[in-house]
């Protein structure tokens, strides 16, 4: 369609035609025609004219509708705009660039942009600027408006030249964005970096970063601060170069427990203060406390942050003060050993000199021999006690109803507790099954019950509550644990609760309770809780203990749970079913001689004859040479050149079926052990007497 401008000129040359045919001399009749015709195409062009006028004046309209929007949005944009002249001088802004720069409008009484700048950021302005007209690409550049030393407003500028044909800049157009708070966060953040990079370098502790990869060495290090190149002489390139469980783990057995315990730790379970031994660049051996955890997971990388502490030195200080602490605690139970012993043979002795005064005499000595004997068998007493301190038990082990057998030791603990004391008891109904010594277990039972009473002596209103029950293993927690080293063998426990509302005790009194002859009473009682503790690590179990001053006292005996059946003891009528004759000749073989001298006098006055040897060895040479007279063997366990388990070997390859009694101080399960193809018909401990030797005898032979 013709714009409006063509239709005016069209319209006035049109005008003028009509003009001329009025000038020229022409017929009317021509002239009328004409002017007809050019008056018909007058008004169509003046239609035409004024119907564009219209969509002009519309046009106009929403040209002016659009311009406002355009001005609004420029005026209002999130952003600064700003344009320069040829001279850098300020031609126009937007209402936040004036916000900006800190006045109402700039345009206004035209300056230049650097006016606004400090001084240290004007020439980094000019710059850019200059080279945004040389260039013709737009220049990005940071800096702060008005005074540094007043909290300046940051922003970053994007300048483009607006250039004509000939190259020369007409105007700049500059984009000013806001970026106090990020220049601001980025200043913390700085600030914070340094502080953590500070604390990681001057860190006491070893502290690293790391996750785990699948190529060689299978573990990345991204954070090693300088007390791990003190701990294990490795820098960070270096490690993640050799690897970490490759340098520090040698032994191949350590090393797959530490890849094991770091796969178990990627699934959640961190580490808490558990004790790593590595091997250092100077291949010197350390104690370190490790403690883990992750710190964050994405799709590829578990990271892990582990502070590692070296405690070699302390564990060297606690294994002295433990080995001072074990002198002073042998030192004490020597003494007392020995303050017995004395007090023992003092009898013993005394009645056997006064045995040979009154047999000189003529007179009866029954009674100075009865009093040795019971004298010697206290002796006999107080090395078994020894021997179930240190954990060992002269007697086999079976399935037992720890519950059962607790309330049996109950009501025999009622009759002789006093009556003002009060005793409360809840026990499981099953699930208490152990496997152990009924002896030794109600010996523990009995001591534990009997300390509870002692504690609660004073209290005019004792309360001693027992609780027979089960856990888990992993539920067995207690501030003061006995044996410390203790480690579970079993997933669920049987466990013997004894509480007291006695005078409680302080955590270096409990420390010391299972010390031998330890006592903070006013009398002890020899062994006492000494005994219980040797009887609970027979058992492969633990005691606990709690206590708090003016409250009271719980110890908790931790047994392991068993699957096996409980078999009640079978009935016997009543001694032995078979007769035994004692004759012939019994091999007894022992490095002591005056173990040989009693043995053979106990031998022979029970009708056999005996064949001496002093080893092993002997033993094995004196059999082949009189084995069809040798009825039975009677060997002690520790020979030198060859032991009496060593003998019953040789022995038995001789004559497969050779009555043989293996002897020892040692309990049972020691000197026998069931990892021993041979074993004797019978374990006779030492010291024995007539009746318990007879007692050998008898079932050796039936």
């Amino acid at each position: 369609m013709p714009t409006n401008k063509n239709k005016i000129i069209e319209f006035e040359q049109i005008q003028q035609q009509v003009v001329d045919l009025f000038r020229q001399p022409a017929s009317l009749t021509e002239t009328s025609d004409q002017v007809i015709t050019l008056i018909r195409e007058l008004r169509i062009y003046q239609d035409e004219l004024e119907q564009q006028n219209v969509e002009l004046k519309r046009t106009t309209r929403e040209l002016t509708r659009l311009h406002q929007e355009y001005r609004n949005l420029y005026d209002f944009a999130p952003c600064g705009y700003v344009t320069l002249n040829p001279r850098g001088l300020i031609t126009s802004t937007n209402h936040l660039a004036a916000d900006l720069l800190g006045t109402e409008s700039p345009a206004r009484s035209p300056s230049g942009f650097s006016d606004y700048l400090p001084r240290e950021h004007a020439e980094a302005f000019e710059t850019a600027m200059q080279k945004a007209g040389v260039t013709g690409k737009r220049q990005s550049v940071e800096l702060s408006l008005g005074d540094l030393q007043h909290d300046p407003v940051w922003v970053r500028i994007e300048i483009v030249a607006d250039r004509n044909k000939n190259g020369a800049v007409t105007q700049w157009r500059m984009v000013l964005i806001d970026i106090s708070e990020q220049i601001k966060t980025d200043i913390d953040l700085r600030f914070r970096n340094r502080a953590l990079n500070e604390i990681l370098n001057k860190a006491a502790d070893g502290i690293c970063v790391c996750y785990n990869t699948k190529e060689y060495p299978h573990v990345k290090f991204t954070h090693w601060n300088p007390r791990m190149t003190e701990i294990a002489g490795y820098t960070m390139d270096e490690i993640n170069q050799l690897g970490w469980y490759q340098s520090m783990y040698p032994d191949p057995e350590i090393r797959k427990k530490a890849i094991d315990r770091m796969d178990a730790m990627r699934l959640g379970r961190d580490i808490s203060v558990e004790d790593w031994r590595i091997t250092t660049k100077g291949g010197a051996e350390k104690e370190l406390s490790i403690s883990t955890s992750i710190i964050r997971t994405d799709r590829e990388r578990t990271y892990v942050i582990a502070v590692m502490r070296e405690v070699t030195q302390q564990k060297v200080e606690v294994k002295h003060a433990h080995q001072i602490k074990k002198t002073e605690s042998l030192s004490r139970m020597a003494g007392a050993i020995a303050h017995h012993f004395n007090n023992t043979l003092t009898v013993t002795i005394g009645n056997i000199q006064l045995a040979r005064e009154y047999l000189a005499a003529g007179e009866s000595i029954t009674k100075n021999l009865d009093k040795a004997e019971h004298s010697a068998q206290n002796a006999a007493d107080m090395a078994g006690l020894l021997l179930t301190y240190i954990g060992q038990d002269r007697s086999k082990s079976a399935p037992l109803d720890l519950a059962a057998i607790c309330k049996t030791q109950l009501r025999l603990f009622t009759v002789s507790m006093p009556e003002r004391i009060r005793l409360d008891t809840y026990s499981a109904t099953s699930g208490t099954v152990i496997e152990g010594n009924r002896a030794k277990i109600e010996q523990a039972l009995q001591a534990l019950l009997t300390n509870a009473c002692e504690a609660v002596s004073g209290n005019p209103r004792g309360r001693i509550t027992v609780t027979i029950g089960t856990t888990k293993a992993a539920d067995i927690k207690g501030g003061h644990q006995f044996p410390s080293e203790w480690k579970h063998v079993a997933d669920k426990y049987a466990v013997f609760t004894v509480t007291d509302t006695g005078r409680g005790m302080r955590d270096e009194t409990i420390d010391r309770i299972f010390d031998p002859f330890y006592t903070d009473k006013l009398t002890g009682r020899g062994l006492g809780l000494a005994v219980v503790l040797g009887i609970i690590k027979a058992h492969h179990g633990c005691i606990t203990v709690e206590s708090r001053l003016g409250v009271g006292s719980t110890f908790k005996a931790f047994f392991p749970q068993t699957t096996k059946v409980v078999t009640l003891p079978e009935e016997r009528a009543g001694g032995f079913t078979q007769v035994v004759e004692f004759f012939g000749m019994v091999l007894l073989v022992d490095d002591n001689d005056m173990i040989l001298d009693t043995s053979q006098a106990l031998l022979e006055q029970l009708g056999f004859e005996v064949v001496i040897a002093h080893d092993g060895a002997e033993a094995v040479a004196t059999f082949r040479d009189n084995q069809a007279e040798i009825r039975l063997v009677l060997s002690d366990l520790t020979m030198p050149r060859m032991n009496g388990r060593e003998t019953l070997t040789a022995i038995r390859r001789i004559q497969h079926d050779i009555p043989f009694i293996l002897t020892s101080g040692f309990d049972e399960a020691r000197a026998i052990g069931s990892e021993h193809r041979e074993q004797p018909q019978v374990f006779l401990p030492k010291p024995f007497n007539l009746r318990s030797l007879q007692e050998a005898l008898l079932k050796a032979l039936a």
